[in-house]
């Protein structure tokens, strides 16, 4: 048989059959209406004649509260030549109706005609789908959901004779497995077993029995086992290793079987490399109970995961805890989710995370990573403050104190900062005598040429880290490509060496130089004077505390770890003194201050620079929001942000104390209310038309991105004139259908203070709710791939989210209040460590200038001015009745 675009198919449907009866039509047509309350719309199509009988019994059992459209492919060749027959609702969305998906190339057909007759098309509804991947799966990517009754694998296929339905474990394929009459031998360790059992299944090709009683009864297989293979003379070499995933409904077999079953998936997978088992240690890792998990409750230190296909369950994918280049809870989710198991960016899935649990061969060499850390970082607090002590006298006599070093320590560096500003910096991997070697790298770092020399006097400010290498790991030659996903920018020493050349970096230089693990590895080939391959990489662990006049603490990316200690109203006074000291007399605001290099960067456009308005204006700064207001007007038209700049505009004009002569309030109101379309979508920005001479240049904004920020920003401030239109209504319809089927992190904060500000309290609570899901258990940060480095400055953009979402649950459901103001508390804890205090004084040239801005994330210095209005905005949104109290001061880097 054929489908409709031209592939082979075993199965079909044939659906007239039984929906042109009586009774089919009456179940056909009764399960539709149960779907469609998931729907807005109240119009139903269908396109071509297969379907007609379930959208005519849809429409005659829903009591009068659907009308139907039949989309032609063809006009007709005489009468009114329609495509669209029917009484068409252009303010109504459509529901398209389908007996079955496959391809999806009929319900495209039919959407096609229906937009291009300007109705909207919210999704689809069919008796059966043929799967997920395809049809269903392109059409949900466009932001087109499929309701399908039956999916004809699970439903029909695993119900019939001679067919079978999905695997949805994989992982626990035993195909070929034949069974020994000899058990294995009892009380051993894991790793013995599984040799025991590799062993005699590559001499016979039969699988042990699994003893009664491994060596002990503590092994905990509940979420599954794995058995690893790996060189004798490489430890990095894995040969082979393969196991398998116990979910929450399926039984175990037992540690002991579990091994003896996982050995057999490895063999299966080394069956060519058999002869290298002799030459290999074996490693076994059991997994404690899958528990479902939110990315929010993932531990990158503790937990292994495991995500799986909601839509596809036999497809997924894992990762172990510590692995070598995933940093944190994020890179290990993406690893999982898109690198191993794949997933579409849009598909939808369940995480599971476990313990884990690794037995390697006694006596064995075996990689440090893949299991829960249990590793202490070493303290050189102390030392640090010696060497503080030090650099201020050098003729301390002062024996340093002693210090316990892993047997693995390799390299040990001094680094001095005066005023802020780096003086020098020395290694030494002689760690025998440290007393004579931290004098010795003290005073060379003093010298150090390849720094500026700085005049000190008696008010100079000193400060000292000490940066302890440890656990080397000689990776080898892996391309400029290939070594940034195997160490973890920010956290990980990296080394390049060829020949006589060489160059090394400590982690901490990503922050300073506000580095991406890209262009980390660019600056440690530069170091080295390395212009081609081969390369040899080397990475370090590594551990370091700074000492200043103040305190000594551990560095963590470039900043010295603290406990929060500044209150919301005291971050808010922060924050709008730094922004009044970048706004420079004509209004305008810098954009960008990288705080290590003292620099200032101009470029902010005229969205973020009506934004800072609106900004300044809640904080009450009245002075500095309108001049920053006046210099908005002054600037060049910019069509893809004018709705953005009107719409902050006007919610600055409807700030108290802002002057009522600075603009046409009904003016703006009224372009923005304009914006919205009979269907309820925000007419944002789109490309010229290329042009057939003239090359077109891509352009600077994306016209689907703007989609998810422009229309909260417009609702938001269309919410000032407290208007009665009928569009607000098909907006916040439209709006809402495009958060639950086409979402993106961009949508939440606007979206969320717009549902707020409108009293929509349910919106507010699903947005809220879902971002929730991406809030850190262990610090507060949201983690998402809104921004590259997670998490960073994206937390401020969804603690205005929640902070909306507390107020409403304030006035329409009290119970909710505790769980978000507890959520906004933790954000703000996290943002705290990003935001610049008089504490990092030491560290940076012009303190008094950096202190306010918010980072990028942990591993930049880089600093950007809408960072910190969304910091700002967070606290206003929160306690709209915060006073900030402050001068201004226009201190120029």
């Amino acid at each position: 048989m054929l489908s409709r675009d031209g592939s082979s198919a075993r199965w079909m449907l044939d659906s007239l059959a039984v929906t042109l009866t009586p009774r089919g039509a009456e179940l056909a047509g009764r399960l539709v209406v149960e779907r469609l309350q998931r729907f807005d719309g109240h119009q139903l199509a269908t396109y071509g004649l297969t379907a007609v009988p379930i959208l005519q019994s849809a429409i005659l059992q829903s009591g009068g509260a659907y009308n139907g459209l039949l989309v032609r492919s063809e006009r007709k060749a005489h009468g009114s030549r329609k495509l669209i027959e029917g009484r068409i609702n252009l303010d109504e969305p459509v529901i398209m109706i389908e007996d079955s998906i496959a391809s999806g190339a009929s319900v495209s057909g039919g959407i096609k005609t229906l937009e291009a007759a300007g109705l909207r098309v919210e999704g689809c509804i069919a008796l059966v789908r043929f799967g997920w991947e395809g049809g269903c799966s392109n059409l949900c990517e466009r932001g087109y959901p499929v309701e399908a009754i039956f999916d004809i694998f699970e439903d029909f296929m695993s119900r019939m004779e001679g067919e079978s339905g999905l695997d949805y474990n994989p992982t626990k394929d035993f195909e070929g497995l034949r069974w020994s009459q000899q058990r294995a031998p009892e009380n051993l360790h894991p790793a013995h077993l599984a040799r025991e059992v590799l062993r005699e299944y590559f001499a016979s090709g039969e699988l042990l029995r699994p003893p009664m009683s491994l060596d002990h009864d503590g092994y905990d297989s509940r979420g599954g086992a794995w058995v690893s293979v790996r060189s004798r003379h490489d430890i990095y070499d894995r040969i082979a290793r393969d196991g398998f995933w116990h979910f929450p409904s399926e039984r175990g077999w037992g540690a002991a079987e579990d091994v003896v079953r996982a050995a057999f998936r490895t063999a299966c997978g080394m069956a060519k490399q058999a002869h290298l088992l002799g030459e290999c240690h074996i490693g076994v890792t059991f997994f404690s109970a899958l528990e479902e998990a939110t990315v929010g409750e993932l531990d990158n230190d503790r937990y292994g995961i495991v995500v799986v296909s909601r839509e596809r369950p036999e497809v997924m994918g894992g990762a172990l805890p510590r692995m070598p280049g995933i940093r944190d809870e994020w890179q290990q989710f993406r690893h999982a989710r898109s690198n191993n198991a794949k997933l579409y960016p849009f598909e939808p899935y369940i995480i599971y995370r476990h313990e884990v649990t690794k037995c390697i061969e006694p006596g064995a060499l075996w990689q440090p990573s893949g299991v829960a850390t249990r590793e202490h970082e070493p303290d050189l607090s102390a030392l640090a403050a010696w060497t503080l002590d030090l650099v201020k006298s050098p003729s301390n006599n002062q024996v340093a104190p002693s210090a316990k070093f892993s047997a693995t320590a390799d390299q040990i560096f001094v680094t001095i900062y005066v005023d802020g500003e780096l003086r020098g910096c020395m290694g030494s991997d002689d760690l025998t005598d440290l007393d004579h070697t931290l004098r010795t790298l003290a005073k060379a770092a003093l010298e150090d040429e390849r720094f500026a020399e700085i005049e000190q006097d008696e008010d100079s400010t000193l400060a000292v880290s000490i940066s302890l290498l440890y656990n080397e790991l000689q990776m080898g030659g892996f391309s400029r490509e290939e070594v940034r996903f195997r160490y973890r920018n920010g956290q990980q020493a990296l080394k390049l060496e060829q020949g006589a050349r060489q160059g090394l970096l400590l982690p901490f230089v990503a922050t300073r130089l506000s580095l991406d693990a890209e262009d980390f590895v660019d600056e440690v080939i530069d170091k080295a004077g390395i212009t081609r391959e081969p390369y040899h990489w080397i990475r370090y662990d590594c551990a370091t505390w700074l000492a200043d006049d103040k305190r000594t603490g551990k560095l963590d990316g470039g900043f010295v770890q603290s406990t929060p200690t500044l209150d919301a109203q005291q971050i808010a006074k922060l924050q709008v003194e730094y922004l009044e000291r970048n706004q420079r007399p004509d209004g305008g605001l810098y954009f960008g201050y990288h705080p290590f290099a003292n620099t200032l960067y101009q470029g902010i456009d005229v969205a973020r620079q009506a934004h800072a308005a609106w900004t300044l204006a809640r904080a009450g700064r009245i002075e500095a929001a309108t001049a920053a207001f006046e210099y908005v007007f002054a600037q060049p038209e910019d069509p893809a942000l004018a709705l953005s700049r009107d719409a902050f505009l006007l919610l600055a004009l409807n700030v108290r104390g802002m002057p009522l002569t600075l603009a046409d309030r009904d003016a703006i109101a009224n372009r923005l209310l304009d914006s919205i379309d009979h269907q309820g979508r925000i007419q944002t920005w789109q490309p010229p038309p290329p042009s057939e001479d003239d090359e077109q240049d891509e352009p600077a904004y994306e016209p689907e991105a703007l989609q998810n920020y422009v229309p909260g920003q417009v609702l938001l401030a269309l919410a000032t004139t407290k208007s009665q239109d009928p569009r607000i209504d098909r907006a916040f319809r439209y709006y809402r259908h495009r958060f639950r089927h086409k979402r993106d992190f961009g949508q939440v904060s606007w979206m969320a203070q717009a549902a707020a500000a409108w009293r929509r309290p349910e919106l507010v609570f699903e947005i809220a709710d879902w971002i929730l899901e991406f809030q850190q258990g262990k610090t507060g940060a949201f983690i998402t791939d809104h921004q590259p480095d997670t998490p960073g400055f994206t937390t401020a953009v969804y603690l205005e989210a929640v902070a909306a979402a507390f107020h409403a649950a304030d006035e329409f459901d009290p119970p909710r209040c505790r769980r978000y103001d507890d959520a906004w508390r933790r954000g703000m804890q996290f943002l705290d460590r990003l935001i610049i205090q008089e504490r990092d004084s030491s560290l940076l040239p012009n303190a008094d200038y950096a202190v306010g801005g918010l980072r990028e994330n942990l591993y930049s210095g880089h600093v950007r001015i809408d960072f910190v209005q969304h910091s700002l905005g967070a606290i206003l949104e929160r306690y709209p009745e915060i006073s900030v109290n402050t001068t201004k001061e226009n201190q120029h880097g």
